[in-house]
């Protein structure tokens, strides 16, 4: 029998989180997802943002003001309640789901055999130089980050993340590139 893990979706719970730092329009919580936490959470879409906000309202956890500007469209800032700061506060005191890890590469490389070595080789060299660009982008943002850790409490919590990305990157480059050897003898 085969037991299925009901996973909670964690869209209202990025939205509020975000929102208890500074109020954000739907298109700001999506820029700020994907420069952020889209390091290790990549499906936010605008089509989750627009009618999680709408919920959100409906619900009192955020509320939403409306920016007349005569050059631009109106804008619609929402900002977390204290409602919304206590159901995020209950939220990150549970226990967290265990981790999914779905890569492509290793499904790919699981039914290598029925293709040739080569499109193998070909997928990991291409795994490899991902790797090493997201290392490259981990680089770039710890330095910046560094330069700021110390400004706010929340500096050390986002490095920690970015920490376990970088560890999690290079331990990935480290079997990726032992792997292209194996098969480079095959």
């Amino acid at each position: 029998m085969v037991t299925e893990l009901v996973r909670e979706n964690k869209t209202k719970f990025i939205i509020l989180g975000l929102l208890s730092h500074e109020p954000l329009t739907g298109y700001d919580l999506r820029q700020i997802a994907e420069r952020s936490i889209g390091n290790f959470w990549t499906d936010l879409s605008f089509g989750q943002i627009y009618p999680t906000l709408r919920t959100l309202e409906k619900k009192g956890l955020v509320s939403k003001t409306v920016e007349v500007d005569e050059a631009r469209p109106l804008r619609k800032v929402y900002s977390i309640t204290q409602e919304g700061r206590e159901e995020l506060q209950k939220w990150l005191v549970e226990p967290a789901d265990m981790e999914i890890f779905k890569l492509d590469i290793l499904l790919k490389l699981y039914f290598g055999s029925s293709v040739g070595v080569e499109h193998s080789i070909k997928k990991v060299e291409m795994f490899i130089h991902r790797n090493e660009t997201t290392l490259e982008r981990y680089a770039a943002f710890e330095k910046s980050l560094r330069g700021i850790v110390n400004q706010s409490k929340d500096h050390k919590f986002f490095l920690l993340t970015l920490e376990y990305g970088q560890y999690i990157t290079k331990a990935q480059l480290q079997w990726a590139k032992h792997t292209l050897e194996t098969l480079r003898t095959m």
